[in-house]
């Protein structure tokens, strides 16, 4: 055999060597993320399901019971997003667009309202800028809000504790930014490459306390490319972390497409 020959056989090798590394990974990854799942999903089944037993056993208690009903609706509603976000992952996953139906909406708006509901789980930690009243585009309203959602749920769990989570609403021309920045400890540059991809956690996340599914980067990335638009990651130790999702102010034209 060849130097030549034996050149290809070693790369051969050492391809295939990764291949199986990387089937390891993405083993380890399923594994894991079923675990969280089935964890997660039993929660809210355990809560509606204790409400509804009480129901049944106590049924003249009429305030007791609105209450016990609205608890088992809100449960139902968080396994129901679960589920939503696994669906629209696996879409991501395979090449698909996210199928969205677009709609005049204020950008300025849904931010306040969203901010305004994480308050209450994570504290007023949160600072809105913007330069102007009315951020007017069209846009899906609860694809937009599922990107805050995600990005400020991130900065507030593996951000800096205490410290300020900006939120950042540009427009640009024909273009609006939304821009969400927290201080902490810097994404590796090894976690940068795969932070997008579903079922991706950094490894902080993965040594921390904080479970999660490794989805929500991606979604944020899928309900951008579903409106024509693109997200971005800068982190480093002295300047903090932030994303930047960057959309066309008009989005209907990019669904038609699709």
């Amino acid at each position: 055999m060849s130097q030549q020959d034996q050149i290809e056989v070693m790369n051969e090798l050492t391809r295939a060597h990764e291949y199986i590394q990387d089937l390891e990974r993405e083993r380890d990854l399923r594994e894991q993320f079923v675990s969280i799942l089935t964890h997660d999903l039993r929660t809210p089944l355990t809560a509606a399901k204790m409400a509804a037993q009480i129901i049944a056993r106590r049924p003249e208690r009429i305030e007791k019971t609105k209450q016990l009903i609205e608890k088992v609706i809100g449960s139902i509603d968080r396994m129901d997003q679960m589920i939503r976000d696994l669906l629209d992952a696996n879409r991501i996953r395979v090449g698909e667009p996210l199928a969205m139906m677009m709609g005049e909406c204020d950008l300025r708006n849904i931010a306040t309202d969203t901010l305004r509901e994480l308050s209450m789980s994570f504290g007023d930690r949160f600072m809105l800028e913007t330069d102007r009243e009315s951020i007017c585009g069209y846009w899906n309203a609860e694809g937009v809000r599922r990107v805050l959602e995600n990005l400020v749920n991130n900065a507030a769990k593996y951000g800096k504790p205490n410290e300020l989570i900006k939120v950042i609403l540009k427009q640009v021309d024909h273009e609006i930014q939304i821009i969400v920045h927290n201080l902490g400890n810097p994404i590796s540059p090894e976690d940068l490459k795969c932070l997008f991809q579903p079922f991706c956690r950094t490894s902080t996340a993965q040594h921390g306390d904080k479970r999660g599914w490794g989805l929500g980067l991606t979604l944020v990335r899928g309900v951008a490319e579903a409106h024509g638009g693109k997200v971005s990651v800068e982190s480093n130790e002295m300047d903090g972390t932030t994303f930047t999702v960057t959309l066309p102010r008009d989005a209907r034209p990019y669904q038609l497409l699709h």
